[in-house]
């Protein structure tokens, strides 16, 4: 397991198995950047994301949604979303 602490728009993300992203704080012009660029991820990558899904800011062919629950953080409730790469 390797965990990178980068800047998401600069890094190469090609050798990703598993994506989290807590995108809550984020404009939405960065996300729709960074679903541009998980869109040529490898097929059977999977991106965590927290308070929306990926199908938010690209199309359904692109990404499948897994599963859907609620998470207590510290600071309140969000809903996280799996996606896999098609």
């Amino acid at each position: 397991m390797t965990f990178l602490s980068e800047d998401f728009f600069e890094a190469d993300l090609h050798e990703a198995t598993v994506i989290y992203l807590y995108g809550t704080s984020m404009q939405d012009s960065e996300i729709k950047k960074l679903t541009a660029k998980f869109s040529d991820l490898r097929k059977g990558t999977k991106i965590i994301t927290v308070s929306f899904p990926l199908s938010d800011y690209l199309d359904e062919k692109h990404f499948e949604l897994m599963k859907c629950f609620p998470v207590e953080y510290p600071w309140g409730p969000a809903d996280v979303y799996m996606q896999i790469k098609k």
